[in-house]
């Protein structure tokens, strides 16, 4: 005679893994294991500005309880390019400038002015936004 798991006990171990992945899901859609929510930026109309060929771009905290910080931009870009971030924290629901007067070309040097109209990217782990500025 072979013996093997009962039918009774082979039932619980599959409702007790099926509740352990229910939960788990459950928990990550709740953002239990995740901070990622907390921090995200957004680009507000109009804060992506340009003067004498020189980009400015002011993010906004769109975050509930995190302070946004320069280390938590992972993408700060002019035309695709990535520019030096503006050392910066953010508290929820306020405003602060991540790229400060760049220019165009590489590493957004300051010695090449932007023309005409500009994409500018920023972002965190959360997401990225894009805007454009025109500079005449």
């Amino acid at each position: 005679m072979v013996k093997g798991i009962t039918p009774v006990i082979a039932l619980v171990m599959l409702v007790l893994i099926t509740v352990g992945i229910v939960g788990l899901f459950y928990g990550w859609s709740l953002g239990f294991f995740s901070t990622q929510t907390e921090k995200g930026v957004n680009i507000p109309s109009g804060s992506a500005t340009c003067n004498n060929g020189l980009v400015t771009v002011r993010v906004l905290n769109t975050g509930s309880i995190a302070t946004v910080t320069d280390t938590d931009i992972i993408v700060a870009q002019i035309n695709g390019v990535e520019c030096t971030k503006s050392v910066l924290s953010i508290s929820p629901g306020q405003a602060g400038i991540i790229i400060n007067a760049q220019g165009c070309g590489a590493g957004c040097a300051t010695t090449t002015k932007c023309s005409g109209n500009v994409q500018v990217r920023a972002g965190t782990r959360n997401g990225v936004v894009e805007s454009s500025a025109f500079c005449a």
